[in-house]
């Protein structure tokens, strides 16, 4: 079979466009293989940022006046805070660090003229109470400590430091709050008139 140059020119054409198309395909192939994702590498890192609070011991007395008013001399008439008739004491840790709370009445100024007036001046703590009166003076009356080293019974108040009102007062709001309970008694012997008492209430950063 002869053939044209017409036709030899149409097959080489064809020739050379299959070939040039077969070139384009393998350029394209190896200028994107290397580009390909297979896997994704991955670094993680860690800091730390620290701060130091510093420590402050404060105490602070919500209610910082026990009124009991007017009872009779007669000798062994008593009255206590325990019906919230008048309010006890309610002690509040600002601070920054749990605390020991220590109490004791103050020297020269006790409230009985009497020497023998052992058990008519008394004191005790309690974590909580749900008196509603407890809740009208103070929202939250609660208080997180270490009950083992607590103070929970009546206990003569003297100018003598009772170390252990509690232990370990917390500092968290709702839980720092502590009621001291006071118990007074007509000693034998005690003249009329206004009696008055200074309390004194301590608190050290606890260990």
């Amino acid at each position: 079979m002869r053939m044209t140059n017409n036709f030899l020119a149409v097959l080489v054409l064809v020739a050379m466009a299959v070939s040039m198309t077969g070139t384009i395909t393998l350029i394209s192939v190896m200028e994107y293989e290397p580009h390909r994702v297979t896997g994704m590498a991955q670094s993680t890192g860690s800091g730390i940022a620290n701060v130091t609070l510093a420590t402050e011991a404060n105490i602070h007395l919500e209610i910082p006046i026990v009124e009991f008013n007017s009872i009779a001399a007669a000798v062994g008439t008593s009255n206590d805070t325990t019906d919230f008739h008048p309010h006890p004491f309610v002690l509040e840790n600002n601070g920054t660090a749990r605390l020991n709370i220590s109490v004791s009445e103050a020297n020269g100024n006790t409230l009985w003229e009497q020497n023998d007036s052992s058990h008519c001046f008394q004191f005790n703590s309690t974590a909580n109470n749900s008196n509603t009166l407890a809740t009208q003076y103070m929202a939250a009356a609660w208080a997180d400590f270490d009950g083992a080293n607590q103070t929970d019974t009546a206990t003569d108040l003297t100018p003598e430091v009772t170390p252990n009102l509690v232990w370990n007062l917390s500092t968290q709001d709702g839980y720092d709050l502590l009621t001291i309970h006071i118990r007074i008694e007509v000693p034998q012997g005690e003249e009329g008139g206004v009696k008055e008492a200074t309390v004194f209430f301590e608190g050290t950063a606890a260990n």
